[in-house]
C-alpha cells in the first residue's frame, strides 16, 4: 500500500464460490463492503457449501522502493570504470543509516569511464538504462531487481546521428525511450527490444540536459539547464520535428533537475546556483497547466534550500529525495505534496552509501 495509507478502516475485496461464506472473527463479510483493522495481519475463514473450512490470512504491506544511483567522477572499482549501486528497500533504514547496495562495476559493465550522466528504470520489464556521455552508448542491463557485480550488459544501443547524450527518461508503459543529446532529444519506440546501431523513431530539435516523462498523463518535460522548462502533451505520439506545447521560464535559476508528480499534479525543479532568496528546491501546483514567467522565490508553494543541488526524485509513496553535487548520501521527506513555504525542517532521513558521488537516480517498486 503507498504510504501514509489509513489501515484501520480497509475494505477486502473478493469472490466467493456459490453457497460458501467469509467471516472475520465470526462477522460475516461482504467483498468491498466490510470494513477491518489491518493494523495486524487479519485471519478470514471461508466456509464452503460441503461445511469445509479454509483460513486465509492477510497482511497489509508498504510497498518497497528500490532505489538505483549513478556516478559522476568516482569508481567503485579497481578498475576505474563506471558504477551503478542498487539499494533495496531504502526506506527501512533507519536515519543516519549506511546501505550496503549492490553494486554494478568491473571490466566487463561496458562503462570503460566512471562519468555516468542518467539513468532511467523499466520497472515493468525490470530493465535499468544508462546514458554513457563519454562513449554516446546507452548501456542495457536486465534483472533489474537482482543485478550485481561484473556483469555484461544485455544491449548496447547507439543511435544514429547522435552526440554528447546525457539525459534519458523511460516511458515503460509505452516502451518509449527519451535521450537528450548536443541540440536533439531522440526518441526510440519498442526500447525493449533495440540493440546495437538505431536509427531514432523521432527526434525533437531541442538543446535539453534534463528529461522527464510524466507516464501518467503522457506529457514530456525537458530542460536547457537555463531558466526554461519546455512541455510537450501526448507525448506517445510525438514525432519528428514536433513543438512543446507550453514554456515554464523560471527566472534567477537554472534548471538543472525536474520531476513531475502527476498524482498531485506539483512540478518539483531544483537548480545548482541558489535563487535570489537562497533556495534551490522549489515546487509548483498545477505542474499540467502551468506556463509562463515566474520568479520562483513567490510562485512556487514550496522552497527548499539545499546547496549546489543536483537532483530529485519523488515516488509513488510521496517522499521525495534528493542529493548535491557529488554527495555520498540521499536526503529524503516524507509527505511530500503537503511542504509549503520556506521549508525549514530537516529531511525525516538521510541515508548515506547509497551513491559513490552523486548524480542520476530512480527508483523501481517491488
Amino acid at each position: 500500500m503507498p504510504l501514509g495509507t489509513i489501515v484501520t478502516n480497509l475494505r477486502a475485496t473478493f469472490t466467493a464460490s456459490t453457497g460458501a461464506s467469509v467471516e472475520v472473527n465470526s462477522t460475516v463479510q461482504q467483498s468491498g463492503v466490510t470494513t477491518n483493522d489491518f493494523t495486524d495481519s487479519v485471519t478470514y475463514t471461508v466456509k464452503a457449501e460441503d461445511v469445509t473450512i479454509q483460513d486465509y490470512t492477510v497482511m497489509v504491506v508498504e510497498n518497497r522502493i528500490m532505489f538505483f544511483s549513478s556516478n559522476w567522477g568516482e569508481t567503485d572499482g579497481p578498475p576505474r570504470t563506471g558504477s551503478i549501486r542498487i539499494t533495496d528497500d531504502i526506506n527501512s533504514l533507519a536515519d543516519g543509516a549506511t546501505a550496503t547496495p549492490r553494486i554494478i562495476t568491473g571490466s566487463n559493465v561496458n562503462l570503460p569511464y566512471p562519468d555516468i550522466d542518467s539513468l532511467a528504470v523499466d520497472s515493468l520489464r525490470n530493465m535499468i538504462y544508462v546514458s554513457d556521455i563519454t562513449t554516446n552508448n546507452i548501456i542495457v542491463y536486465n534483472n533489474a531487481k537482482t543485478a550485481t557485480g561484473n556483469i555484461a550488459p544485455d544491449r548496447t544501443i547507439t543511435i544514429s546521428g547522435s552526440s554528447g547524450i546525457n539525459g534519458i527518461a523511460m516511458d515503460a508503459t509505452h516502451n518509449r525511450l527519451y535521450v537528450s543529446g548536443s541540440g536533439s532529444v531522440y526518441i526510440i519506440n519498442n526500447a525493449s527490444t533495440k540493440n546495437g546501431p538505431i536509427t531514432a523513431d523521432a527526434v525533437l530539435t531541442l538543446s535539453s540536459q534534463v528529461l522527464f516523462i510524466d507516464v501518467q498523463n503522457d506529457r514530456l518535460y525537458a530542460s536547457n539547464t537555463g531558466t526554461d522548462v519546455y512541455v510537450y502533451d501526448n507525448a506517445s505520439t510525438l514525432t519528428t520535428g514536433a513543438t512543446q506545447n507550453r514554456t515554464i521560464t523560471l527566472t534567477g535559476i537554472s534548471t538543472h533537475t525536474v520531476w513531475v508528480d502527476g498524482g498531485t499534479n506539483k512540478l518539483y525543479v531544483g537548480s545548482r546556483d541558489a535563487s535570489a532568496d537562497g533556495y534551490n528546491l522549489f515546487v509548483f501546483n498545477n505542474a499540467a497547466t502551468l506556463s509562463g514567467t515566474y520568479t520562483p522565490d513567490t510562485a512556487s508553494t514550496a522552497r527548499i534550500a539545499f546547496a549546489v543541488l543536483m537532483n530529485v526524485m519523488v515516488d509513488n509513496q510521496d517522499r521525495l529525495y534528493m542529493w548535491a553535487d557529488s554527495a555520498t548520501s540521499v536526503a529524503i521527506y516524507n509527505n511530500a505534496s503537503t511542504l509549503s513555504g520556506n521549508v525549514t525542517a530537516s529531511p525525516d532521513k538521510t541515508i548515506y552509501g547509497v551513491v559513490r558521488k552523486g548524480y542520476g537516480m530512480g527508483y523501481l517498486i517491488y
